[in-house]
């Protein structure tokens, strides 16, 4: 066995797996769309990885900038600013829509949406978070209580309170039986308003949703069903946060 590879086998826990028959692919290096295991296999990367890659990997101009940059300059803390950071976020206020200028940065999903969570609390004065069912928000504490996936139940029966959690507009096994994939949204955002009233509107900070499922089947929302979610924010005055 490749050696770096028993290493992590011997001294990690890896994510996503029963660590008693571990078995991961040691990739050793990657070229645009591609990945390769230490035998030579090729493997082409759908995903990006973690969505991150979009670019493709070993693109010689990001490693060139990415050189420049280090050799000024590696890393500042956060109350720090940069030539490079000030740049970053006024693009970013240039693309963003509704006149959101501000940026905040953070280390993954999982930081992202606690930090989400704590800031539409602080502003709203309120307290709950309304969340779909069968979705993923990272490995934290508060991102898996917002998570609606039931395969966090058996590992976790200590999770944070004032999650409240509806349901989906996932056709395929749509709770209403219903016969279109319109119908399926418009019963999901009836199922979300009544949630909102049953809660309190003046109880609830933010809806917070991802943009599509991914890990939980990928379930994809009807084209209008986002719109009218936050037609629902505006009526109730509350925020709308999308990982």
């Amino acid at each position: 066995m490749n050696k770096s590879l028993q290493l992590s086998l011997d001294h990690t826990l890896l994510v996503w797996s029963n660590q008693k028959v571990l078995n991961p692919i040691h990739i050793k290096k990657a070229k645009g769309v591609n990945l390769y295991d230490d035998q030579g296999k090729r493997y082409i990367d759908f995903s990006s990885q973690l969505m991150n890659v979009y670019i493709g990997h070993g693109r010689q101009e990001i490693t060139e900038v990415v050189r420049n940059q280090m050799t000024s300059l590696s890393y500042v803390c956060p109350p720090f600013t940069t030539e490079t950071r000030g740049l970053l976020v006024e693009k970013l206020a240039s693309i963003t829509p509704d006149h959101i200028n501000k940026t905040f940065f953070a280390l993954s999903g999982a930081e992202s949406n606690e930090n989400a969570i704590i800031l539409a609390r602080l502003y709203s004065g309120k307290h709950k978070i309304i969340k779909h069912y069968r979705f993923y928000q990272g490995a934290t504490m508060g991102a898996i209580s917002a998570g609606g996936g039931p395969r966090k139940n058996h590992i976790n029966n200590q999770q944070a309170p004032n999650f409240i959690h509806f349901e989906n507009p996932y056709f395929y096994r749509c709770p209403w039986y219903s016969f279109s994939f319109e119908e399926c949204g418009d019963r999901t955002i009836k199922n979300l308003e009544n949630t909102l009233l049953y809660e309190g509107p003046d109880n609830i900070a933010a809806i917070l949703l991802e943009d599509e499922s991914g890990t939980s089947g990928c379930i994809e929302y009807p084209p209008y069903y986002l719109k009218k979610v936050n037609n629902l924010c505006k009526k109730y005055d509350m925020l709308l946060t999308i990982d």
